[in-house]
Parts: structure tokens; C-alpha cells; sequence
């Protein structure tokens, strides 16, 4: 143009012509006068078998000159609208609140967050974000920060997790269905993995992205959470059919999961699938290429029930914190109200509060009118308990820094008092199974890592041969 700048509008482009492969001229075609409109002419120019289109999409600042254009065209032609649906995004603001340009240069460079940060998380954000709904949006670099630690690390958390453990051990079912698993926890993940599936379809179908994100960060934290935290000693437990049950249900739900995230987070959902999936598992070349999966209606029951076991954990956790007693301390037994029977009765839920809360037994107790009461009194049975598991922690602490996996066998050399190794003896087998000791060695040691419990008056030098 006449600034001496590359300018593909009228009137310099027309003076753009190329030839074809047999000499032809190509010029721009002289009906086309704006693109804007000219791209809106798709549901026209589909003809009427793609008349209406299903959805258009654009920006806010659109409405006047595409939205109203197409639908004027549409009713003057057709005597109906061209769309049935409209997606419309709002302003993208900088964190300060105002609008972005390039005069105030209050927008962080793409290419860089694009490297750092991945498309992904950039997708992600502003899906679940009130922009879909027209709605201006602050962005900040920090956002896209929360959604990899917050959601994208999780799940590759529980993918490493999964292939720590399944390399210890061989036989685990390949499977297209759901595994028939008898574990409360299996069930439930993969009711709440129907769920969620119920829910991303039943928003996508109505154009409501937002409500359509969401559900995928809230299941990669039960999974995260609750599931896997619940099912740690069933990946590393004797019991080799549950263990294979457990791996084999986490891998199915990372699979399924991956078809799920496709439309929203491409690149993550392909690496989750290919890393999970086999050749023999009936794996198509890409998660693109699957069908969106569908489910039997979910179990509601379950569901509701495991909502009431973490509700109970919580409010007994949280009467823990309020009377300074650890989680790894036993106690004897927590008391819940009359109306908790269902959940009483069921020993598979039992015996997840149990765990989590670290308690002898659940009862039921008519004369409470708190949700949950704990039994706080210690004896010295339950104090030597106690400090078993301080210990098992300890120890674990130092194979992690030491860089084992959990095949890793090790020999323990403990220097302690005659009361110290009393305890290690009484709970010898059951620090051995869960910390993979080999064996456990008495006797005074030069230097090695000090776990001094001085409500016990006595402590433990423990070295790793």
C-alpha cells in the first residue's frame, strides 16, 4: 500500500494474480466484498441439507454484524433462522480488569505461554471460564499455573503411581469393559465415572461449555484424592487378585477418562490414552478416533453413600485437629448418630472410615447430637500402635530419599531402648510387609537417621544397609 506495508485488502490485492499448473490467471473473485459475511454464508451455501446449521460461533463484538446479518438473510430467504444455536465468547480482560491492546502492552506474549504452559491449559481455562457465556474474563498467567498443578500433574501423578505399582507384578487384566470388581471403591469409581460422563454429555448437548468443564476437574480430584488415596495398600497389599483388580480398574478409567477430555483438553487426553492403552486392548490409533462413551445409568446409591463416608472422615479428621491428636495416632473407636445405620452396617464403608480416620471401630451412638464423636483416650496399647506407624513413615521417608521402588527389599539397623525394641518386635511383621524391610537388625550403629518420640522416652537410630 501506499505506507509500503504488505495490505491483502482492496484495492492491492486485486492487483494479486497467480497462475495455475497450465498457465491460467487466478484473481480474487470479484463478488466477494467483506469476509466476515462471506463466512457466515455457510449455512446458505450448504444448501438445505445443512440448513439450519446446528451452532455458530463468535465473539460479543459480532452480534450486529454477523449474528443479525445471517438471521435477517436467513427469515428473508428461508423463512427461518440459518442457526439453531449461538456460542458467543465475551472480552478477554488483562488481570488488572482492563481491556487488552496492544497500546498498553497489558498481555503477557503467546508464544512463551504456549511453550511454559502447553495449549492445553490455555484451553482449559478459558472453557470453564464465564467467557463462553458472553461474559469478560480476566486472564493471568497464574490461572494457567493453578489448572496444571490443580488438575494436569494429578492425573499424571496417578499414572505414575499406576506404573510404579504394575511393574511389581504381572497378569493384570486388559479390558474394554468395566472390571466386575467386588471392592466398594472400584464400584464407586466407575459409578462416578458414569456420572460424570452423564453430566459432560448432557451440557455439551446444550452448548453450555463451562458446566461441561468443570466435571473434569472435580472426577481427576476424587480420583486423585479419595480413589487412589483409598487404594495405595490394595496396589501394594498380598491380596494379588485385588491388586491386579485395582490396577486393572485404574487403568480402565484412565482409558475412558482420555475420551472424555478429548474435545477439551486434545493433547493431554491423546498422552493419557496411548500411555494407558495397548495394542491388544482393541486401542484405535488416536482417542480422536473413538466414539464418545456411554454408560449404563449410574448407581445413585452408591454414590450418595461415599458422599456421606467422606463427609464423616472429614468431621472426624477435623475433631482430630481440634483435640491435637495426629491421624497416624490409633484411637479406639469414633461414634456416629443413630441415623448413620446404613452406613454402619455396610462394612465396606466401615472399613474406609476406619482407615482414613485411623480407629479401631465405628459404632452407633444414640446419645451423640454432634455428626461424629471420638473416643480420645490413649492407652498404652493404642500409644505403641502409634508409634509403629510414626515409624513405618519415618522408614518410608527414607527409602523415597533414598530413590527405591516399592520391589525394593531392605535390611534395617535399629539402635534403640530394650522398651523400643519390645514395640518393633510385637508389630516386626507388619513393618516388614509395608515397608519392605527384608529384616531388621538391633544393634548400635555410627550414624544413620534419628526419629526421636519423647512421649515414649526413648528413640530410634535407624541406618539402611
Amino acid at each position: 500500500n501506499e505506507m509500503n506495508e504488505l495490505d491483502l485488502h482492496r484495492p492491492y490485492i486485486d492487483e494479486v494474480v497467480f497462475k495455475s499448473a497450465d498457465g491460467t490467471e487466478l484473481r480474487r473473485v470479484p463478488d466477494v466484498f467483506d469476509c466476515w459475511f462471506e463466512s457466515g454464508s455457510m449455512p446458505f451455501a450448504s444448501g438445505q441439507q445443512g440448513y439450519p446449521a446446528e451452532y455458530i460461533a463468535e465473539g460479543l463484538d459480532q452480534t450486529r454484524g454477523w449474528f443479525y446479518s445471517l438471521i435477517v438473510l436467513g427469515v428473508a430467504l428461508y423463512g427461518k433462522s440459518p442457526y439453531k444455536n449461538v456460542v458467543v465468547n465475551g472480552l478477554i480482560l488483562a488481570e488488572d480488569g482492563k481491556k487488552m491492546s496492544k497500546s498498553l502492552n497489558n498481555y503477557p506474549p503467546l508464544a512463551p505461554l504456549l511453550t511454559k504452559y502447553g495449549v492445553d491449559s490455555i484451553r482449559y481455562f478459558f472453557l470453564s471460564s464465564p467467557s463462553v457465556k458472553a461474559e469478560d474474563t480476566a486472564f493471568s498467567e497464574k490461572s494457567l499455573d493453578e489448572v496444571i498443578k490443580k488438575h494436569f500433574n494429578r492425573l499424571y501423578n496417578v499414572i505414575a503411581l499406576y506404573d510404579m505399582y504394575s511393574d511389581s507384578i504381572s497378569g493384570i487384566p486388559s479390558v474394554s469393559t468395566a472390571p466386575d470388581s467386588q471392592n466398594i471403591l472400584d464400584q464407586w469409581i466407575i459409578t462416578l465415572l458414569g456420572k460424570t460422563a452423564s453430566t459432560i454429555t448432557y451440557h455439551l448437548d446444550r452448548y453450555e461449555f463451562d458446566k461441561a468443564t468443570k466435571p473434569i476437574g472435580d472426577f481427576i480430584d476424587d480420583l486423585s484424592v479419595w480413589y487412589i488415596r483409598r487404594s495405595r495398600d490394595r496396589f501394594k497389599g498380598e491380596d494379588v487378585e485385588d491388586r491386579k483388580m485395582a490396577l486393572s480398574t485404574t487403568r480402565y478409567i484412565l482409558i475412558e477418562f482420555s475420551k472424555l477430555m478429548a474435545p477439551f483438553v486434545p493433547f493431554l487426553a491423546e498422552d493419557v490414552y496411548l500411555k494407558m492403552s495397548s495394542i491388544g486392548m482393541e486401542r484405535k490409533e488416536s482417542v480422536h478416533l473413538e466414539r464418545w462413551p456411554e454408560y449404563d445409568a449410574p448407581d445413585a446409591l452408591i454414590l450418595e453413600r461415599m458422599v456421606e463416608v467422606r463427609k464423616i472422615v472429614s468431621l472426624a479428621l477435623e475433631a482430630r485437629a481440634k483435640a491435637g491428636i495426629k491421624v497416624r495416632q490409633s484411637l479406639a473407636r469414633l461414634m456416629l448418630r443413630s441415623d448413620e445405620k446404613d452406613i454402619v452396617e455396610d462394612a465396606s464403608y466401615v472399613s474406609l472410615i476406619i482407615d482414613e480416620v485411623n480407629v479401631k471401630e465405628v459404632i452407633l451412638d444414640s446419645a451423640i447430637t454432634d455428626d461424629v464423636m471420638l473416643d480420645i483416650t490413649l492407652t498404652p496399647e493404642l500409644v505403641k500402635e502409634g508409634v509403629v506407624r510414626e515409624l513405618m513413615r519415618f522408614i518410608q521417608e527414607m527409602r523415597k530419599t533414598a530413590g527405591l521402588s516399592p520391589k525394593d527389599s531392605i535390611v534395617l539397623t535399629v539402635e534403640t531402648s530394650e522398651e523400643g525394641k519390645e514395640v518393633i518386635q510385637k508389630f516386626k511383621e507388619e513393618i516388614m510387609r509395608t515397608a519392605k524391610v527384608a529384616d531388621i537388625l538391633f544393634e548400635a550403629t555410627a550414624d544413620g537417621e534419628v526419629l526421636q518420640l519423647e512421649e515414649m522416652k526413648f528413640g530410634f537410630l535407624v541406618k539402611k544397609i
